[in-house]
């Protein structure tokens, strides 16, 4: 409406028109045209950005938007304006063609008139001779009414008279009075005809009468109708006569709004061909700059990938030589350490065991030549005694009856072996044979239902994939965003793949020699150590080793040297020669007899053996065959051979999928062979938890393949080894070497030792990749995705579900992912729905968890839950700190923050990762907020926002342990400057930071900044309150809070109150004083800048100093107070107190305190102790004697 207004007042000048037009809707119209993806085809990497998002083209494109909508209005305007115009020529052809048409029909009017006047006329005269005809018509009517009423009164006489005479003739007949009825009856007929022929009549005068009456009636209504239509016609007649008067005024009007229109037409003409032309122009300059921006992208793409892919190499190369030979040294070092100190261990033992030789020879040589000598002569006189006894012995023996005795021994001993051997031999071969014939037997194979059957060293380190090397820097520098967006997505791509190339091509080499090196330095080093204990007992061993190998040496030596000697020259009187004599000569006696009788006994128990042997063989053999056939014949010979485990699902989900998910059932089939002709019944299996279960029947003569044998179950957690023992058991009942021979255990009936399988437990299926599609916001539907992995050996079909559980404090998923009805490998599904409503579930964690079932039956879980956060836009609450901070990279410290602060109910977040959303705040700033700001990814962001932002202040949680280094790199604090003072209740070290509005283009305060952490940040806010207030409403606090008693002895926050006094003034000095310090140099400094101090009546002195110029009241006393406190803090600032001192300029210096021709800027503050010593003397004697009581830092020493 604004816009058509404007166009109509400056309809006359078509320039201004089309400039005005397009100026207002280039305000409000935003649309941005559509990307074209062709561009990006050569693009290194995948484009983070869209060539619109560019804020000069968008102002093109909403140029050319713009323009085109200006013109389609235009447009649409001419096409209005050409209709009204043809509307109105219609209407003025219309006006005329209505204006001819009523003339014509007055015409006819006034001719219609004039025939029904004149047929009024004649009807007029007509009904005269109607109304006469009709009257002559009713008198005659008249007179035959009375002619028919009479002829009926002479008939009804007639009839009487008839009725009396046929009475009389009744009574008295006769002749004459039959004539006389005969005559009235032929009066009556006379009558009858006559009143017929009378009331004929009668009936067509009446129908004349009828018909006249009519036609006088139709005659009356016909001059009726006529007077009223010549009436209409008159009316008629007057009203077309005014209509054809009203008409033609309409068609002079209309004349001239055409005229109105037909210009305005032309005008709008003009102006629509003018958009036309603005139109074509804004869309070539649209193309063309399209076309400019994407070289230019492209180009600082290309150059993104170029350095990309240089610091890419350089830090795999770095990142190859860091981990290579981190990894490398610590492998090397672990195994040079254990080989250096194994093989030195052996090089110590051995040198000692070398020392232990040298000193165990020695030993051996002493003992073993002593021991020798003793014991050789002690075996010498032996050996002469046994020589000289057994000569005796022997021919004693000789003369005995030994060879008769051993004939008879031999004979009895010969049968006796006969049949002991025979037992043994034929009882070994009857056994071998007999169990050859049965187990060499072909066994049927069979398969039988089981209880459960049917149911069912050098490590190369890998590549860091998130790594970001010390070159990684994928900032351009371009000043255009999605140039730099391009340069960074180049940079990052070719960054990756080039770091990763590197690394994979380098580390190997960086690893194995570093590996190499360290380990051989490791290895030189252990291996040179002393190892006492190992030296000792390789001595130990060594000193064993060599005595024990040489004492025998030596020993024998001198051994056989004097048992030679003393055997040939015996001491025979010695005590060792007579017993051995003696012992030896019964010996040999006993020794020669024995041979004499058992060379006798050898031949004939030899000879009765060999004659006996055969027969008794084959007696054992055919028992011991008989025997253990029965066995056989008799009983089950059980031999178990192997066991397999199938999958039997849970509750019939996930069967003989290949996979042992946690709690499935499982199945054990057997396979055991029976060599027996008897079933084994009842055979027991026992799994290694206890389980019981029991084969109600082995076959006999078949190797049996027992199914579903027994069932257990999955115990093991996730990746764990799930271990199954089997066992089977069946009682031995007959020989048990023969019905156990292949039995683990025959005395527990153990048929095999426990058949051992393990399996990794795992779920059958997966999920992986759980995701949102873009970050989480308060109140905005997100879709979730997640990939379901089929890990088994077969397909799944039938209802499977995704169940996604989160820790939100409400209910955040809106709606759950599809079932899918059939699964063959994987499936992506996309269609879950995450709302985040609930206040208390913004900037927490949130976990996802997810599991995939079937029939309520877990089948898989998600591979890595989904942490993440969901945020919101910024919400002003009252009273409440604002939390700055970029939640993309300082989530920890955001969660751990809101913690301290009770969650989103204790403080607003101004979320800078939501640029779009916040873009309020951060373009326009906040007002009288204590922001808490998280600086990392945040400062450069509210940069601005700063700026605008008024009654703000800062406190920086310094996670990052950056001081003010993060803060100084924006312009908000350019040259600003920092101090380090003393505040009451929150530390001697209070670090705080000003911004400048002097130095800081578009400032509008000096922002406050207050350095803390998130331990100690809540002492800060009642300082940063302050730190909002104005002078004067520091100032006005100051007079109604603190009294002339709690100024001395202040609380925390009265004495805040005051220090915050002193730091204005000390911050509103330094301002100056910087401004003035960079203005130039010596004597080209700009002085008026130093002027300001006594210039500036919104300084905070200059108001102290007029607040205190007057008589000092009870009200007051406490700013005179103040004041007197204030000068001395001051003057201690600026001339002593170092920190500051060394930054202030005499300029400075003389314009606050007057120098020679200078009128102090703090003379009224100064001048104000006479009203206060006025007011109270011992009360200033007192601020007196206590300078600087609310110094905000240990007042300096002051010199002359």
């Amino acid at each position: 409406m604004l816009v058509m207004k404007l166009l109509m007042k400056l309809r006359s000048n078509t320039k201004a028109t089309t400039s005005l037009t397009l100026a207002l809707l280039f305000s409000i119209s935003p649309t941005i045209l559509a990307d074209d993806p062709n561009w990006a085809r050569g693009y290194i990497g995948n484009p983070s950005f869209k060539i619109n998002d560019d804020p000069d083209l968008q102002d093109r494109i909403r140029k050319v938007e713009v323009t085109k909508a200006a013109f389609e209005q235009s447009q649409a305007k001419l096409n209005r304006q050409q209709t009204q115009v043809n509307n109105l020529q219609k209407k003025k052809q219309g006006l005329a063609q209505e204006i001819s048409k009523l003339t014509t029909d007055i015409s006819k009017a006034i001719t219609e008139k004039s025939k029904s006047e004149d047929e009024l006329k004649k009807n007029k005269n007509q009904i005269q001779s109607i109304q006469s005809n009709l009257t002559n018509a009713k008198d005659k009517l008249a007179k035959k009414e009375l002619e028919l009423t009479q002829a009926n009164g002479t008939l009804s006489n007639k009839k009487q008279k008839l009725e009396k005479q046929e009475a009389a003739c009744v009574a008295t007949p006769a002749p004459a009075c039959t004539k006389k009825i005969e005559e009235l009856k032929q009066d009556i007929a006379v009558y009858e005809s006559q009143i017929a022929q009378l009331k004929k009549q009668a009936g067509n005068l009446t129908e004349k009468v009828a018909n006249i009456q009519k036609n006088l009636t139709a005659t009356e209504n016909k001059i009726a109708g006529l007077k009223k239509e010549i009436n209409a016609l008159d009316t008629q007649i007057t009203n077309k006569n005014k209509k054809v008067v009203e008409s033609k005024k309409e068609l002079a009007a209309s004349t001239n709004q055409l005229n109105v229109a037909s210009n305005q037409l032309n005008t709008l003409k003009r102006e629509t061909k003018n958009l036309a032309a603005a139109l074509d122009i804004a869309q070539l300059d649209r193309q063309k700059f399209r076309e400019r921006i994407i070289a230019r992208v492209l180009d600082a793409n290309s150059k993104g990938g170029n350095e990309g892919s240089l610091d890419g190499e350089s830090d795999g190369r770095f990142l190859s030589n860091r981990l290579g030979t981190h990894y490398g040294s610590r492998d090397g070092e672990s195994d040079g350490l254990i080989d250096g100190t194994r093989d030195g261990r052996e090089r110590q033992r051995d040198i000692g065991y070398q020392e232990g030789q040298h000193d165990g020879a020695a030993r051996a040589l002493q003992a073993g030549t002593e021991a020798g000598t003793r014991e050789g002569t002690y075996a010498g006189n032996i050996d002469a005694a046994k020589r000289v006894a057994t000569v005796d012995g022997t021919n004693r023996a000789n003369s005995s009856d030994a060879a008769s005795v051993g004939a008879d021994q031999g004979s009895q001993a010969g049968i006796q072996r006969a049949i002991q051997t025979g037992n043994q031999i034929g009882t070994k071969n009857g056994e071998q044979e007999a169990i050859k014939k049965f187990e060499s037997r072909s066994l049927e194979t069979k398969s039988v239902q089981g209880s459960f059957a049917g149911s069912f060293s050098r490590v190369i380190p890998s590549f860091p994939v998130d790594h970001r090397g010390r070159n990684f820097n994928p900032e351009g520098g371009f000043a255009r965003k999605i140039v730099e967006l391009a340069f960074k997505d180049g940079y990052k791509n070719r960054y990756r793949n080039r770091l990763r190339s590197t690394y994979e091509t380098v580390v190997p080499r960086i690893y194995n020699d570093s590996y190499t090196a360290s380990y051989q330095n490791n290895y030189d080093d252990s291996y040179g150590r002393s190892y006492p204990n190992d030296r000792q007992a390789g001595y130990d061993q060594g000193e064993s080793d060599a005595y024990n190998r040489d004492y025998g040496v030596h020993y024998d030596s001198a051994y056989n040297h004097y048992r030679t000697e003393f055997s040939l020259r015996p001491n025979t009187s010695s005590n060792e020669y007579q017993t051995t004599y003696r012992n030896v000569e019964s010996s040999v006696y006993q020794s020669q007899y024995e041979s004499i009788r058992s060379a006798e006994f050898r031949r004939v128990e030899a000879n009765t053996f060999n004659t006996n042997i055969a027969a008794q063989t084959e007696i054992f053999r055919a028992k011991r065959h008989a025997a253990v056939s029965k066995v056989y014949a008799e009983n089950s010979v059980l031999k178990y051979i192997s066991s397999s485990i199938v999958d039997g699902g849970i509750n019939g989900v996930a069967a003989k999928d290949g996979v042992f998910q946690p709690g499935e059932t499982t199945f054990h089939n057997l396979v055991i062979q029976n060599f027996g002709d008897k079933e084994a019944k009842n055979v027991v299996v026992i799994m290694e938890n206890g389980e019981k279960s029991t084969i109600a029947s082995i076959p006999a003569k078949s190797t049996t393949t027992v199914k579903g044998a027994s069932k257990s179950k999955v115990s093991g957690g996730l990746a764990s080894a799930d271990t199954k023992i089997l066992s089977v058991y069946s009682p031995v009942t007959a020989e048990a070497a023969i019905q156990g021979r292949h039995y683990a255990n025959i005395a527990q009936g153990k048929v095999n030792s426990g058949d051992t399988k393990s399996h990794r437990v795992a779920y059958p299926l997966a999920l992986t990749g759980l995701s949102t599609n873009g970050t989480l916001i308060i109140g905005k539907s997100n879709t979730m995705s997640v990939n379901l992995l089929n890990n088994s050996k077969r397909n799944y079909t039938g209802e499977i579900k995704i169940e996604v559980g989160t820790d939100a404090k409400s209910k955040i998923i809106t709606k759950e992912f599809n079932s899918v009805s059939a699964l063959n490998t994987s499936v992506a599904l996309k269609d879950s729905v995450v709302n985040v409503s609930n206040e208390a579930d913004i900037y927490s964690p949130i976990t996802f968890k997810a599991k995939v079932t079937k029939n309520g039956v877990t089948l898989g879980v998600l591979d890595r839950n989904l942490v993440t956060m969901a945020k919101a836009p910024y919400v002003e609450k009252s009273g409440k700190p604002v939390v700055v901070a970029n939640s993309d990279q300082s989530a920890r410290d955001l969660v751990d923050l809101l913690a301290t602060m009770g969650g989103l109910q204790g403080a607003s977040v101004l979320d800078t990762s939501l640029r779009t959303l916040n873009n309020s705040p951060l373009s326009k700033g906040v007002n009288g907020k204590t922001l808490l700001l998280l600086e990392k990814g945040a400062v450069k962001d509210i940069d601005g926002m700063l700026k605008k932002s008024s009654s703000t202040s800062v406190v920086l949680i310094d996670e990052l342990q950056n001081g003010f280094n993060g803060i100084k790199s924006i312009s908000t604090f350019k040259d600003a400057e920092d101090f380090d003072f003393n505040v009451s209740g929150v530390s001697t070290s209070t670090k705080v930071i000003f911004a400048n509005p002097m130095r800081a283009s578009g400032l509008k305060t000096a922002v406050p900044v207050l350095s803390s952490d998130i331990k100690s940040y809540k002492k800060y806010l009642a300082l940063a309150e302050l730190m909002k207030l104005s002078n004067d409403q520091i100032l006005k606090k100051i007079e109604s809070s603190v009294s002339k008693n709690s100024f001395f002895a202040s609380s925390t926050a009265d004495k805040q109150l005051l220090q915050m006094g002193m730091i204005r003034g000390i911050d509103e000095t330094m301002r100056i004083n910087k401004h003035y310090d960079l203005s130039g140099s010596g004597l080209g400094r700009e002085k008026e800048i130093a002027n300001l101090l006594k210039e500036d009546d919104s300084l905070f002195h200059n108001r102290l100093g007029k607040l205190v110029d007057g008589k000092t009241r009870d009200k007051n006393v406490s700013l005179f107070l103040f004041a007197h406190d204030f000068y001395y803090t001051m003057r201690n600032a600026l001339k002593f107190y170092d920190p500051i001192e060394d930054r202030v300029k005499f300029a400075i210096q003389n314009r606050m305190f007057g120098a020679l021709f200078i009128s102090a800027a703090l003379k009224d503050v100064d001048k104000s102790y006479k009203d206060l010593k006025k007011y109270d003397k011992n009360l200033y004697k007192k601020v007196s004697a206590n300078k600087g009581l609310h110094a905000p830092f240990a007042m300096a020493e002051e010199r002359d």
